[in-house]
C-alpha cells in the first residue's frame, strides 16, 4: 500500500510562538486528487514544538517497519472480505528545505544548492579572481598587483565594489595590499552562463554515494581535530546529516578540555563507544514498494533494494516552488519598478 508522507513547518505565525511545529501526515498515493485533499482521507502522525522532524521521523519509520514485518488487517468494502497490506512509502512530501533535510543535503544557500544532482553555484574559484586595492572601485579586468595575492581577498571576476572611502588620495606603494571586502554582483554574461549551467540535466546524486559519504565522515570524526575537516567537507559534497551532526557534536566536545593528544584520544574513543548502533538519518531505513523486506546487511545494496532514494523521491512542491517563488518575486519586481 503506498503512501504519500508529508512533513512542514505549520507556522508562519510571529505573534504566537507557542504555535510553532512540525507535523507529520499521510494521505493513500493511489487515491485521485480530488479524494486525497479530503479532510477525512489526510491520517495524521504526530506533531510537535520541540522535537525536530528528523527525529519525530525515526518513531514512523520504526512503525511502518514493524507494519512491513507483520502487515496490517483491514476490510476491503469493494471484495467484502479482509485484506493484509504493507505500507511503503512512495515518496516524501514537502517544501524545498524540508526536502534538503530529508535528502541529507546542506540547504539551497550553499555551493551545491540542489538535492538531487550536483548542479554548483558560482565561486570564486570558477569564476576567476582578483585582488582589491584601497583605490579600487571597480577591478573587473585588471590584474592583481604582484606580490599582493596572499594578503588580499579573492573575489569573482564580475564583482562591485563598494567605492574607496578616500578616493582623492592615492596609496602609499610601500604599503602592502589591504584587504577589501566586496559585494559580489553577477554581470549579465556571469548570470547567462550561471543560468545555461542550471538548465541543463545535471549528474545525478546516487544513494549509496550519499550513504558511503557519511559513513566516510564517521570515520573522519573518530581523529582528533576532525571538525574543521567536517565542515569543509560538507561544503565541497553539499551532503549533511543533521542527526550524524548532533552525535559528531557530543563526541567533539568529549575532548575539548583534555590535556595532551593521549588524553584527548581516549575521552574521544570512549564517546565513539557510547554512541548508538545507527547515528544516521532515519529516511535511510525507508524500504520502497518493490522490496521493502530486504534487509541493509548486505555488502553491496543497489537502489532498488534499498527502495526509497530522498534524492529523487521528494517531488517538486509546486506552490512554494512555482506560485509563491519565481511566479511571486517576477510579480514583485514589476509592481515595484
Amino acid at each position: 500500500m503506498p503512501l504519500w508522507m508529508y512533513c512542514d513547518d505549520t507556522s508562519g505565525n510571529t505573534s504566537k510562538k507557542w504555535n510553532e511545529h512540525n507535523s507529520f501526515l499521510f494521505t493513500l498515493a493511489g487515491l485521485p486528487q480530488h479524494e486525497s485533499m479530503k479532510e477525512y482521507n489526510v491520517h495524521f502522525l504526530r506533531t510537535s514544538n520541540i522535537a525536530p522532524p528528523l527525529e519525530m521521523m525515526d518513531g514512523v519509520v520504526q512503525q511502518i517497519e514493524d507494519a512491513q514485518k507483520t502487515g496490517i488487517w483491514a476490510w476491503d468494502c469493494l471484495r467484502r472480505e479482509l485484506v493484509l497490506i504493507f505500507p511503503t512509502i512512495l515518496a516524501l512530501l514537502g517544501d524545498n528545505p524540508m526536502h534538503s533535510e530529508f535528502a541529507c543535503h546542506i540547504g539551497l544557500r550553499r555551493k551545491y544548492f540542489c538535492r538531487a544532482c550536483w548542479v554548483k553555484g558560482t565561486d570564486a574559484q570558477d569564476a576567476g579572481i582578483l585582488t582589491l586595492r584601497d583605490d579600487d572601485s571597480i577591478r573587473g579586468d585588471s590584474p592583481a598587483p604582484s606580490g599582493g595575492e596572499s594578503d588580499t581577498d579573492q573575489l569573482p571576476r564580475n564583482s562591485v565594489t563598494a567605492p574607496s572611502a578616500n578616493p582623492g588620495i592615492p596609496p602609499s606603494p610601500s604599503l602592502p595590499p589591504r584587504k577589501t571586502r566586496g559585494k559580489y554582483v553577477e554581470d549579465m554574461a556571469a548570470t547567462l552562463n550561471r543560468v545555461k549551467g542550471f538548465i541543463k540535466v545535471g549528474k545525478a546524486r546516487p544513494l549509496i554515494e550519499t550513504m558511503k559519504t557519511l559513513d566516510s565522515y564517521f570515520v573522519e570524526a573518530q581523529t582528533i581535530g576532525a571538525k574543521t575537516k567536517l565542515k569543509t567537507s560538507r561544503t565541497n559534497t553539499g551532503i549533511k546529516d543533521t542527526v550524524q551532526e548532533f552525535f559528531f557534536d557530543k563526541v567533539f566536545e568529549s575532548y575539548e578540555k583534555k590535556q595532551g593528544p593521549a588524553a584527548k584520544q581516549q575521552a574521544l574513543d570512549n564517546a565513539v563507544a557510547e554512541l548508538p548502533s545507527d547515528i544516521t538519518s532515519p529516511v535511510w531505513r525507508l524500504r520502497g514498494k518493490v522490496s521493502y523486506m530486504i534487509t541493509c546487511e548486505q555488502a553491496e545494496i543497489t537502489p532498488q533494494q534499498l527502495g526509497l532514494d530522498p534524492h529523487q523521491d521528494t517531488p517538486v512542491e509546486l506552490l512554494h516552488v512555482v506560485l509563491l517563488g519565481f511566479v511571486k518575486y517576477f510579480w514583485r519586481d514589476l509592481i515595484s519598478n
